[in-house]
């Protein structure tokens, strides 16, 4: 607060204050917001565009939908299939043989690893009252590897180590140029499974973000409404496809090294449950003065373009009206924004591209 100088605050002590009431207690109290990393999916997050937040806006964006906008916006991410509440598998789907460790995430719930032995019965068991997320996460007996990479990033890719080399990866470079990443903190995670570069498993990095069919006029609306607001400058809208500020020199082990990672989530907030982590993302605080009056301001618009194009994701993914949580309290008093709609259709994201699951 203003004259303690920082307050750490339960979400939970709050959720039963209505919407007007929580943000007239904190915009009485408080200059900025910011969250932990990750935030538990069991955890209402504090859906409050003043004071500004640095951390998830909306509900929606601690949610799986949020995963599956990500991989679909840089096409690359690991082998995933979304299953709606009800739904009975009788096999697995072939795209998840080879697969010994899965991350399996309920409705609502932190994921856990689960075995490729026993994950039919645990789905089916899951699928009578929940959706759930299946990830691929570790290869023939190996388990999943995961890195952090702190935003915002670096304007130019660090040389060096495999954690260094990270920073350079054809993903970060597509984000950075989609989203105005400068004035927020968090990380970018990225996994790397261990399966092999067969064409269900690549990510083929000097792909990523490329040009598909019916693809081009939704990253160029995106980027049109950036630059209308003075965000991510320098690039014309009509030119969809995403370029990095500089040329990017492809040596054969950055290459290599690339292609074995692909981004699994991407969280906003200051990290509580690694050190290293913590001391990087804070140390960003401090280089980009992200609590400058002005970074705060920049932050309120670049939250609400990436809320609108998320909630635009999710509408055109289901098949029922869609109310996003930052307007639910407006349709029914007291309804939590927690309460992020399951899907309505079967999903699966696999060789960069996100389409309806058949059963196949």
């Amino acid at each position: 607060g203003r004259g303690s100088g920082l307050d750490l605050l339960r979400c939970e002590s709050m959720a039963s204050l209505d919407q007007p009431t929580l943000a007239r207690v904190l915009q009485k109290n408080y200059i900025a917001l910011v969250s932990m990393a990750p935030l538990s999916q069991e955890v209402e997050s504090i859906g409050t565009s003043l004071p500004p937040h640095i951390g998830p806006p909306v509900a929606e964006m601690n949610s799986i939908w949020f995963k599956l906008w990500l991989y679909q916006k840089l096409c690359s991410g690991p082998p995933s299939l979304l299953l709606t509440k009800g739904s009975r598998l009788r096999k697995l789907p072939a795209f998840l043989k080879g697969y010994s460790r899965v991350l399996v995430t309920m409705w609502g719930h932190d994921p856990t690893l689960v075995s490729l032995s026993s994950l039919l019965l645990t789905l089916n068991d899951a699928l009578t009252h929940s959706a759930v997320l299946v990830q691929g996460h570790g290869w023939r007996g190996g388990e999943g590897e995961v890195r952090h990479l702190p935003l915002p990033f670096d304007p130019s890719p660090a040389k060096g180590g495999e954690g260094e080399l990270l920073a350079g990866h054809p993903c970060v470079q597509v984000l950075g140029e989609l989203l105005d990443l400068r004035h927020t903190c968090g990380f970018l995670s990225f996994l790397k499974t261990g399966a092999p570069h067969t064409p269900h498993h690549s990510t083929n990095s000097t792909r990523v973000g490329g040009r598909k069919e019916g693809g081009g006029e939704e990253i160029s609306d995106f980027l049109k409404d950036l630059q209308e607001l003075g965000i991510g400058e320098g690039r014309s809208a009509a030119d969809p496809k995403p370029r990095p500020s500089k040329p990017v020199e492809l040596c054969p082990p950055a290459e290599k090294l690339w292609r074995q990672w692909v981004p699994m989530e991407m969280w906003f907030g200051i990290p509580l449950f690694d050190e290293d982590a913590n001391r990087r993302v804070c140390d960003k605080v401090l280089q980009y003065n992200l609590l400058s009056e002005e970074s705060m301001q920049k932050l309120l618009l670049a939250n609400r373009l990436l809320t609108l194009d998320l909630f635009t994701f999710i509408s055109q993914h289901q098949d029922v009206p869609y109310f996003p949580s930052a307007a639910r309290d407006s349709i029914e008093p007291g309804t939590s924004a927690l309460a992020v709609p399951m899907p309505t259709r079967n999903l699966y994201f696999l060789d960069r591209r996100l389409q309806d699951f058949t059963g196949r």
